[in-house]
């Protein structure tokens, strides 16, 4: 393993959540009866999965920091510097959810063109209510390579006293444990 490739620090958030409105994460499966049902892992327990809330994490952090430092940090295919691009800096694992009653909701289909229901196209989904539980684990791994390739780039800090310390990948962990307490919309 080269210099540059070896591990200098690894940093993990580890953070007990709860929904606090329904979430409606769809398996893309009906039984007859539901139309939709909620996205349940082999064991028959409602998750989140880690690629929904990567995405989620992507959009907020992009709007905060750049496309250059989030295609860093959560990996690309499309750096011109890199052949095969980055790989992602960030592991984040799926969220078993406790606690949450399975509801069922109805909606309808809007027609595209008027924005009005269309006459018999009503359909049923499972939804997971609020108060469900879980824990998210994010765990980002810095190599020697990053220090490098990050002061290339032109960073805003957030917060005050990461940037006194030049580390800019505490500031991230520390605006993802903002936006965490702040509340996603996932589902």
């Amino acid at each position: 393993m080269s210099k540059d490739a070896q591990i200098c620090r690894k940093l993990i958030c580890n953070v007990n959540i709860e929904t606090i409105s329904p979430l409606r994460i769809a398996s893309g499966h009906e039984d007859g009866i539901i139309d939709s049902l909620i996205l349940k892992s082999k064991d028959d327990v409602p998750f989140i999965p880690a690629t929904s809330l990567a995405g989620v994490l992507r959009g907020e952090l992009k709007a905060i920091y750049g496309s250059e430092v989030v295609d860093r940090l959560f990996g690309s295919s499309h750096d011109k510097e890199v052949e095969g691009g980055y790989q992602s800096m960030v592991i984040i694992r799926d969220i078993p959810l406790d606690g949450g009653k399975i509801i069922i909701r109805d909606g309808v289909r809007i027609d595209d063109i008027t924005g009005t229901g269309v006459k018999g196209a009503k359909y049923d989904f499972q939804a997971l209510d609020r108060g469900a539980k879980g824990s998210l684990v994010l765990e980002v791994t810095l190599r020697n390579h990053h220090k490098t390739a990050m002061k290339k780039l032109q960073i805003s800090y957030v917060h005050p006293e990461c940037e006194a310390k030049e580390d800019f990948y505490g500031d991230i962990i520390a605006t993802i444990a903002d936006l965490l307490t702040k509340g996603l919309s996932i589902g």
